[in-house]
């Protein structure tokens, strides 16, 4: 029953989809789109189908690209014995914190929408929107989700303001790391003014109260047209 209903639903969305996603097209990328468009008119059930349609396609795709990339890690692994098991390892984690597995599609609207409820965040990419949605879900630490959005809301960042923001960053972790402090961007330095906290959220990082660093993301195309 479940997969007869998927299937009538996929053949509903095409022509919908077909139709918004050539107006939408005229304009912007997939990957451009963001709160403007995943709101829409409220009276347009049809920008209600296309939100469908998008976490529908969003989860189909990271599903093949998670099978897909973990075969090719087997096999790389298996071929050259082990001479890449730590960057077959980081890939695994990557394809993790990529997938979409074991969340419904009904929890991924819910979570979109309660982010776009916020007007500062409308400009936020929808592929990006979904991804802090799946963090909300897994309960991760609020205060991670919350640099999360902020770097989001800062993009786009000039790209010589990023590699200032990133080389600096990488400059402290070295000199920390040297000083056997760790290869990490510490709290410390933050407060003492080595580096700012903007600077780290700029570089695309967050540095929590345990000083555990986290990449953040950035899926979104933040650089269009204006």
């Amino acid at each position: 029953m479940g997969k007869m209903l998927f299937r009538a639903l996929a053949l509903l969305l095409i022509p919908t989809l077909t139709l918004s996603s050539y107006s939408y097209g005229q304009l912007r990328s997939a990957l451009q789109w963001d709160g403007t468009n995943w709101l829409g008119e409220s009276s347009q059930v049809c920008a209600r189908w296309l939100n469908l349609g998008i976490i529908v396609g969003t989860v189909l795709g990271t599903a093949a690209a998670d099978t897909a990339s973990r075969e090719l890690i087997e096999r790389i692994t298996n071929e050259l014995h082990g001479l890449r098991t730590t960057s077959a390892i980081e890939l695994k984690g990557k394809m993790a914190e990529l997938s979409l597995a074991n969340i419904s599609v009904g929890q991924f609207i819910a979570g979109i929408d309660a982010l776009y409820e916020d007007p500062s965040n409308r400009k936020i990419k929808v592929i990006d929107a979904v991804y802090i949605a799946k963090m909300k879900i897994q309960g991760l630490d609020p205060d991670l989700i919350d640099a999360q959005i902020k770097c989001l809301r800062m993009q786009p960042v000039n790209i010589q303001a990023l590699a200032d923001a990133l080389n600096k960053f990488a400059l402290i972790s070295r000199e920390n790391e040297e000083k056997k402090i760790g290869r990490k961007v510490t709290n410390d330095d933050i407060n003492s003014g080595r580096i700012s906290q903007e600077e780290v959220l700029r570089s695309r990082h967050f540095v929590d109260r345990n000083n555990k660093n986290h990449s953040l993301f950035c899926y979104g195309d933040y650089y269009e047209e204006r």
